[in-house]
């Protein structure tokens, strides 16, 4: 198989159309077509955006040995730590480590942000957003708008005089 059916392969496997699977590569759907081709070369930078975008081995890309996925050494790996972790079968271990393994480099590379928020939040005394700013200050207001308006209808029912009202 040569690598221009790999990548037609690759491409069918993950149920894009040329248009899709070009667009997170910024490839038109005509240069996929190419692609595609038989007998058309396929550049290095062609093959590291198609391996980095679809998380697919390089090595199998080029001469097809090995898995098509980069990340099936991961899947094992997690599932091997999921499997350790909790004996039960379809567990959140085990739907974490299906989830991961798919993860593409870009999924990747926001879950560490968001994994790097999370732990920074056990270092430092966790800061209120804006909002949550803007809500306490709004639900302070209006406990002291209660209190206004409570302590204003208890003054208007009591005599202005300080003695008894005069029913005359």
């Amino acid at each position: 198989m040569s690598i221009n059916e790999r990548i037609k392969l690759l491409r069918k496997s993950l149920n894009l159309t040329q248009k899709d699977f070009g667009k997170k590569i910024s490839m038109k759907n005509g240069t996929v077509s190419w692609l595609e081709k038989e007998g058309n070369t396929v550049t290095d930078q062609n093959i590291r955006s198609i391996c980095m975008a679809y998380d697919v081995s390089e090595r199998w890309l080029r001469d097809g040995s090995g898995d098509m996925y980069a990340g099936a050494g991961r899947k094992s790996e997690l599932v091997t730590w999921a499997e350790q972790v909790d004996q039960e079968g379809d567990t959140f271990a085990h739907r974490l480590a299906n989830v991961l393994s798919q993860l593409d480099t870009s999924e990747w590379q926001a879950l560490e942000r968001i994994f790097d928020r999370l732990a920074a939040r056990n270092d430092e005394p966790v800061k209120p957003t804006i909002d949550e700013k803007v809500e306490a200050y709004r639900q302070e207001l209006l406990a002291q708008e209660r209190g206004l308006s409570a302590s204003t209808t208890t003054s208007a029912s009591t005599p202005d005089d300080g003695g008894e009202e005069n029913n005359a």
